[in-house]
């Protein structure tokens, strides 16, 4: 059966590349880029890490070159840490280009022609804007743009293989530029390539060059460097990157060199000789970018000078750089006079990256030159335990066996431990995965044998090929049975369905026609529409209201949903009511979470997120919460404001009851303000700046989920709301990857599901699972009426009422209160679960 996409392809496409970029781009500003995280470097060697970097691969060369003493040193090293004869390789350098961009702009500065508060507008034609971020914020990536900023040629270049900036040209650029509002304002330091390349732009204009000649003038003339160049495909090492001529991104990325030009580069730097040198070293910004895990690596990132990193602890300067398959390092002590350089033509994802080995040698107490020499053994090796992804926080540990002092020193060993999951009382952890076709599966492949490293009991099947449902049948009631004997088998916790819900041809009052179709259900008995709309009422043609709900939450629950038999389901009177009055609440007979996608590489992104956020989170969680006002008082029957700080409230009162560190965002501005005591005042640049915290629950209450009233006047001091009315959004498209673990959105149309939606263009849950801004979410709608004053419950005051946090029980046992209990369900447009439903808060 053919499906069609509910996302057009030129949207798949879009949220295809902005995931895949997010992960796969080499200078988006992650610092140092392996997938290994180690959480005591302290404890290896550099010896031990080039041993293991290089283990068994004879493409491996990795250049190591050391100022000591005025001393300057090199070594090559290949297969099993061996040192190699000293030849000369040509290295793409990546991201240390900056350093090279940022000294031309240090350059110009001292010849008079730019200064650091200028606007970028006074150089580059652009259209009349209250704000141009200025030079020296771009220079510190203070400017507020993000690492990039989606270009057609991307899309290309992802499916080709190719550098993922190979044919965005100036002029793309320029018009991303006059596209992107900002505030004249200091923002988070966030890494942009984007920003260095638009100090290329000003480069050009300033001395009336372009790029590539300009830094080829610069480097040969001023620099006296012999063998760095931009990149023009010829080197002496396999898999470079390609670029065209007038590729705009050049300014972030595109220099090779070789470890003399790099050496000489570095004494350049250290001894500040050309003197301008000296500012691009002084702090620009303090930025107090490094994390603890960043730390306990040795990694700081406390300032930025002009393109430099400043870690203010070790009195280091330094940064890195990685392409598709290279990865490198530089840094140095100026007051000490050392430094080093690593250049590696390995990937930076590739065991332990240039930085680790470059701050290794670096920072050790005394620094010791490398000696590393390494032949087979067939000794018992040390073992080092390590975990992938060296961004943020984890729960495993890195260990170095201790080798007795009378052996020779061998090669470590690499294994992957991951812990095993807390136990819950009740729950066995039983899991199944449930895609549309047999294809698909190996897209889990990875996210199944992480969640049975971590003690789950995983089975995977496929619509296709193991419930084949019959063209007449009912797809949704056949995958419900299919489950509930799954479950008899299995004793199943958690089911993860994966694909899209929505098709339009297949489409049914029953349920939304997808292979794996959510199903309906209706607020109102006698109308069985199913336009899915930000609104239910059609008041051109009363005929067309739609009240119908689309869930997977009847995949979870044991009772017939068509209690009446007359064909449709999930009826509030007819069903759930009388089923409710006859026989109380069904049974819950598993956890359902969805991933919405049907593409492969989708599935996969978003599967790695969810895996890369549960290896770095936190020991103890934290919570998120903003909720703002969404109506006031519009007649003098009606004198109350809905406040969503009612709910949120309720549900922060939950979540600290259980330990879990809570923050809160009210509207604390305009003629009524909330009444409920927070944490900050809510607006965009607040919610904003808490998001970067890394929340592992985020909740947002308001139109959309994210959209908030503001009543700024009475102007007939009345207290009726008679103005026309202001707003204004905490979240902004395209969202920023802030990587929140789990985001509840609460509002009107908070999940997309027909592809023919009049609002299909606004932020939806799907946008941020794709964007990679959370790893799982929770959509639900308006379910908690209106008015604080006269409240009803809702699904987000009904979590969390019990110790195990598991995010899906919580979600599904509130939901079973509001249907069942309660019987609300008026104005309940969505009810989803989104992602992998075993995720579970820490106290």
């Amino acid at each position: 059966m053919k499906i069609k996409n509910k996302i057009s392809k030129k949207k798949l496409l879009r949220h295809i590349i902005i995931l895949c970029f997010l992960i796969a781009i080499g200078f988006v500003g992650y610092l140092f880029y392996g997938n290994y995280k180690l959480n005591q470097l302290s404890t290896m060697t550099f010896d031990e890490m080039l041993s293991f970097t290089t283990k068994d691969n004879k493409e491996a060369i990795i250049t190591v070159g050391i100022i000591k003493d005025d001393k300057i040193t090199y070594s090559v090293y290949g297969e099993n840490g061996r040192e190699l004869p000293k030849e000369e390789h040509i290295y793409e350098i990546g991201s240390i280009t900056k350093t090279f961009t940022a000294s031309l702009i240090c350059k110009a500065i001292s010849d008079g022609k730019i200064a650091l508060g200028d606007s970028i507008s006074e150089y580059v034609l652009l259209p009349k804007q209250d704000y141009y971020p200025t030079i020296q914020r771009l220079l510190t990536h203070t400017s507020g743009y993000k690492a990039f900023y989606l270009e057609k040629p991307m899309v290309s270049n992802f499916f080709k293989g190719y550098n993922d900036f190979n044919g965005i040209t100036k002029e793309m650029l320029i018009k991303k530029l006059e596209k992107i509002k900002l505030d004249d304002s200091d923002y988070a330091y966030k890494y942009s390539n984007f920003g260095m390349a638009t100090l290329g732009l000003v480069l050009e204009r300033v001395y009336d060059m372009d790029y590539t000649s300009l830094m080829s003038n610069y480097i040969s003339f001023e620099l006296g460097l012999t063998n760095t160049r931009i990149s023009n495909g010829a080197r002496d090492l396999k898999n470079g990157w390609e670029w065209s001529k007038s590729d705009a991104y050049m300014p972030a990325g595109a220099l090779l060199s070789n470890i003399s030009d790099m050496l000489l580069y570095l004494k350049i730097n250290m001894d500040e000789n050309p003197s301008y040198l000296s500012f691009a070293h002084e702090a620009l910004a303090d930025v107090n970018a490094s994390s603890k895990t960043y730390e306990k690596m040795g990694i700081r990132i406390d300032s930025v000078g002009a393109g430099w990193m400043i870690d203010n602890k070790n009195n280091i300067i330094w940064h890195n750089g990685a392409t598709g398959n290279y990865n490198s390092y530089i840094g140095f002590d100026k007051d000490n006079q050392v430094g080093v350089v690593v250049l590696s033509n390995l990937p930076s994802d590739y065991r332990i990256p240039a930085t680790i080995m470059g701050i290794e040698i670096l920072t050790s107490d005394p620094m010791r030159i490398p000696t590393a020499k390494f032949e087979p053994t067939d000794k018992p090796e040390p073992t080092v335990i390590v975990e992938n992804d060296i961004e943020k926080k984890s729960d495993s540990t890195v260990t170095v066996k201790s080798v007795p002092t009378n052996e020779p020193k061998q090669e470590p060993e690499i294994s992957v431990v991951t812990q095993p999951e807390e136990a819950i009382p009740g729950i066995s952890n039983n899991y199944l995965i449930l895609l549309e076709t047999e294809a698909q599966i190996q897209s889990a492949r990875k996210f199944k044998e992480y969640k049975e490293a971590k003690g789950y009991t995983v089975t995977v099947k496929s619509i296709e090929k193991d419930v084949k449902p019959g063209i007449d049948e009912d797809k949704s009631e056949t995958i419900h049975q299919f489950l509930k004997d799954m479950d008899k088998e299995r004793s199943l916790d958690y089911v993860l369905l994966i694909g899209e819900p929505y098709n339009r041809e297949y489409a049914c009052p029953q349920n939304t026609g997808g292979i794996i179709p959510m199903r309906y259900m209706y607020a109102n008995d006698d109308n069985h529409n199913t336009r899915y709309h930000f609104d239910w009422y059609d008041y051109k043609e009363p005929s067309n209201n739609a009240f119908n709900t689309p869930t997977d939450i009847y995949y979870a629950f044991n009772w017939d949903w068509d209690y009446d038999k007359d064909g449709f389901t999930g009826e509030l009177i007819d069903d759930i009511s009388k089923y409710y009055d006859d026989v109380g609440v069904p049974e819950l007979l598993f956890y359902v979470g969805r991933i919405p996608f049907s593409d492969s590489t989708v599935i996969e992104s978003v599967l790695d997120s969810t895996v890369n956020y549960d290896k770095n989170r936190k020991e103890q969680s934290n919570a998120l919460i903003g909720a703002g006002i969404i109506g006031y008082p519009e007649k003098v029957e009606f004198p109350y404001i809905a406040d969503g700080a009612y709910y949120a409230n309720i549900l922060s009162n939950n979540l600290s009851a259980n330990n879990i560190e809570t923050v809160t965002l009210y509207e604390k501005s305009g003629v009524i303000p909330s009444k409920y005591e927070c944490t900050y005042p809510l607006n965009y640049e607040n919610f904003d700046l808490e998001l970067n915290k890394l929340y592992d629950f985020t909740f947002i209450y308001g139109h959309g989920g994210y959209t908030m009233f503001l009543w700024t006047k009475d102007s007939n001091n009345n207290g009726i709301y008679d103005e026309p009315r202001e707003e204004y959004d905490i979240l902004r498209e395209p969202v920023t990857k802030h990587l929140t673990g789990f985001l509840f959105m609460d509002g009107c149309h908070t999940m997309r599901v027909e592809e023919d939606s009049e609002y299909s263009h606004s932020l939806h849950i799907q946008d941020i699972l794709i964007s990679g801004m959370s790893s799982a979410g929770l959509a639900t709608t308006r379910e908690g009426g209106y008015s604080p004053e006269n409240p009803r419950p809702s699904i987000s005051s009904n979590m969390f009422l019990d110790k195990s946090l598991i995010i899906s029980k919580g979600f599904y046992e509130a939901t079973a209160k509001m249907i069942f209990e309660y019987r609300e369900l008026f104005g309940a447009y969505i009810y989803c679960y989104l992602g992998d439903p075993s995720i579970r808060l820490r106290q």
